[in-house]
């Protein structure tokens, strides 16, 4: 079994998500998310989920490069959509939104 430091980790994913054109700041913000939950021990959700990711973009089922757009806004909700982008990606924008 190889050992890898989180950093070290991140950067793997990172460079394989950019060899799907993953565009890097959205590689990056993945590669954190699956990296950190690895750490916590989710490991459900955390690196194992790069395969299943590399095989998303793949067929279709994610769209890295995927513009979001609000879809409906109140004063107190906005609700987005993702445009087949990724979750976590998503959610990265979703909390931004003012």
């Amino acid at each position: 079994m190889v050992l890898k430091k989180p950093d070290e980790l991140r950067e793997i994913v990172i460079r394989v998500f950019m060899a799907c054109r993953v565009p890097a700041d959205s590689a990056e913000i993945v590669a954190d998310h699956l990296v950190r939950t690895e750490m916590m021990g989710f490991s459900s959700h955390g690196i194992q989920r790069v395969a299943q990711y590399v095989n998303d973009l793949r067929n279709g089922r994610i769209v890295p490069d995927a513009e979001l757009s609000v879809t409906k806004e109140t004063a107190t909700t906005t609700v987005l959509d993702a445009q087949w982008q990724f979750g976590l990606v998503a959610e990265e924008v979703a909390v931004q939104v003012q």
